[in-house]
């Protein structure tokens, strides 16, 4: 080991390199009462006091409640599409039905076809419009006379005024004030026919039917495929 130290240092003094050994900066060194012969061997660099100060922002992410229900604005007043009550979000975001009882009252998912769906199917109201379809201009009977027993019609146009003062119950469907029957009490009827004057057809309608929903199924399935076509038409005239 002797001759290879003195064999280092010969050549070291030969090719005439000096040794240089890094310089220490005291002034940014804590010493922490290390002796000086050691201080070397064992430094610790200073930290700036004004830094060390400062706290790092927490942010407290609160947890989503997807049960909780969060009221939801109408677009207008006589807005019966637009739930008043949402739960969840995304995908998952349901809504509850502004025409069917409030108390406990029924969810579909706003981001699927079901709400939409169910307020066209079960209550008439548009999706393109937040309101009922457009009610007939015509109705018409068809019936067996007790007498004759020959098969009549009767057209007649309805004399019962919108009511604009309809809201949103907690206790019953609202669908039977938005879409009252003008039809009356007859026996012996054969059909009953609403007329459309989009198309001009008239569009046969349950004439047994006990129920609102039963009764304007047909006029509301036909709407909704009549204004869908003259919305496409007017868009490509």
């Amino acid at each position: 080991m002797t001759n290879y130290n003195q064999l280092l240092s010969s050549s070291l003094s030969l090719l005439n390199i000096p040794l240089v050994l890094p310089k220490l900066n005291i002034n940014k060194i804590q010493q922490f009462n290390y002796p000086m012969n050691q201080i070397n061997t064992i430094a610790i660099p200073f930290k700036n006091q004004n830094n060390s100060n400062k706290k790092k922002a927490t942010y407290i992410k609160k947890k989503f409640d997807p049960s909780l229900e969060i009221p939801n604005k109408p677009k207008f007043e006589n807005d019966f599409y637009t739930p008043r009550f949402v739960k969840g979000r995304g995908l998952n975001r349901i809504g509850k039905c502004p025409c069917c009882p409030q108390q406990p009252g029924t969810w579909y998912r706003t981001k699927t076809s079901a709400y939409s769906y169910h307020l066209s199917s079960s209550h008439g109201i548009s999706s393109s419009t937040l309101k009922p379809y457009d009610k007939p201009t015509k109705y018409r009977i068809i019936y067996i006379d007790k007498i004759s027993k020959n098969q009549n019609e009767i057209i007649f146009s309805t004399l019962l005024k919108e009511d604009n003062t309809i809201t949103i119950s907690d206790s019953y469907d609202i669908t039977s004030k938005l879409w009252p029957s003008p039809y009356p009490a007859m026996d012996y009827v054969i059909s009953k026919d609403a007329y459309c004057n989009k198309c001009n057809q008239w569009i046969i309608l349950k004439s047994n039917a006990l129920s609102i929903k039963r009764l304007y199924k047909q006029w509301w399935k036909h709407q909704r495929l009549c204004s869908n076509f003259n919305r496409q038409e007017s868009s490509f005239s």
